[in-house]
């Protein structure tokens, strides 16, 4: 960052990042205001939560050294000396704060094959809580990807392969046996990263950035084809050699596409090692990507790696619900909140939507209402062919697997 002309001071407002990834030499005064937002998972109702905490004191320390790095500086704490005494010494390490279906997959692969995920993870300096463990076991049983005693299966080890979060992965193995891998291979890294629409602060510019994300859903009732059409709309501006501008005119970030794009390369090298992709003959790119244009295949896919993320529309009471939560929202970036369903409203909006299942990525709850993030509708057909298991598509994801075993 360039240093202040003179005469002119220099104002930076940063989130938390600020603590020890950006040195910015000039810097002589620092106001921290103690708080941070921290996101954290609740295993038992499986919903995500951004909390706005008090920092540790090593976080204290550490916005307090960005002061005066190269001369004498000040810094103004927000808090009483009473609350600092009264912090935590560290910050709520991650891994008692997060989803661990991922980490359990691992675990599989690390520990004894008599050791149980539990009793494994127990061994660590600050073990996450017991019902954390079970919960995320028994989603990875859901998902299939562990059989009732604990052990992997074929779905497991090919999961635990693939640089992605569970569900995502089998998303992904889902559309090479459906045969529609390019669109997942998009979706699926855009939800392993993050949103690459961005969040204008103006309210103008707010409701011309939900406007730009609805044209790129092609009427389909989509988050997913949002992101899907904004990377494919990106791909094609950045061999025309545009796509910067492109970006500032969808407001989408060009890092964040930059990003998408090296994993998808990545997950895509993957699967060609474990042998679900091929170099030619059956199950080559083209093979693979036969059904990539039927979107209704395409959410077949979506269905099977999302399950069990998946809210249902009661037309009689016009409330959108899930297995766990009566009542549900739509996230305010969703192209259906607009179509947001209100109790004891005389609003059609539930007979505008176009069937009565949806999937979603993520729910997260704030001020006392839960929310469901990048939400697709789909069919109840859909849904009951796909949201029970892999066991229609075992012998496929089999294939690979002994393929491997026998050297070919």
């Amino acid at each position: 960052m360039r240093p202040a002309p003179a005469g002119v001071r220099k104002i930076i407002l940063s989130t938390n990042i600020a603590e020890t990834s950006i040195t910015i030499d000039d810097v002589v005064f620092v106001i921290d205001s103690g708080k941070v937002k921290e996101k954290s998972f609740d295993a038992l109702s499986r919903v995500s939560m951004l909390k706005t905490v008090w920092v540790s004191k090593a976080s204290v320390l550490q916005r307090k050294g960005r002061a005066g790095r190269c001369r004498p500086g000040i810094c103004f704490h927000l808090f009483s000396r009473f609350r600092f005494n009264n912090m935590q010494e560290f910050q709520v390490p991650q891994l008692l704060r997060m989803p661990l279906q991922e980490l359990c997959l691992q675990t599989k692969l690390l520990a004894p094959s008599s050791c149980l995920i539990a009793e494994f993870l127990s061994k660590a300096p600050q073990p996450p809580p017991t019902h954390a463990i079970q919960s995320a076991v028994q989603m990875l049983k859901i998902i299939d990807a562990l059989d009732q005693n604990e052990d992997l299966t074929d779905m497991g080890f090919h999961l635990a392969d693939l640089p992605v979060e569970p569900h995502l992965g089998k998303m992904v193995l889902c559309a090479v046996v459906l045969k529609c891998l390019d669109p997942i291979l998009t979706i699926a890294c855009t939800l392993a990263y993050r949103d690459p629409f961005t969040l204008p602060t103006e309210s103008s510019q707010k409701r011309a950035a939900l406007q730009s994300r609805r044209r790129f859903t092609s009427n389909t009732f989509s988050d997913h084809m949002a992101l899907l059409r904004a990377f494919q709309a990106w791909q094609k501006a950045r061999t025309e050699g545009w796509e910067r501008s492109f970006c500032e005119r969808n407001f989408l970030s060009q890092s964040t596409m930059d990003m998408i794009l090296g994993m998808r390369t990545q997950l895509l090298g993957q699967l060609r090692a474990i042998g679900f992709v091929r170099a030619r003959g059956g199950s080559d790119i083209r093979d693979v990507n036969l059904n990539s244009e039927n979107w209704a295949v395409v959410k077949a896919a979506l269905v099977a790696g999302m399950y069990p993320n998946m809210v249902h529309v009661n037309r009689k009471t016009s409330l959108l619900s899930t297995n766990r939560e009566k009542k549900v929202h739509f996230h305010p970036t969703s192209v259906l909140s607009q179509l947001q369903i209100k109790e004891n409203s005389s609003s059609k909006s539930a007979q505008t939507l176009p069937t009565d299942w949806m999937i979603y990525d993520e729910m997260s709850r704030g001020h006392r209402m839960a929310s469901v993030r990048c939400c697709s509708m789909v069919t109840s057909i859909t849904v009951a062919v796909f949201a029970a298991g892999t066991k229609l598509l075992s012998p496929a994801i089999q294939e690979p697997a002994v393929q491997k075993r026998n050297g070919k």
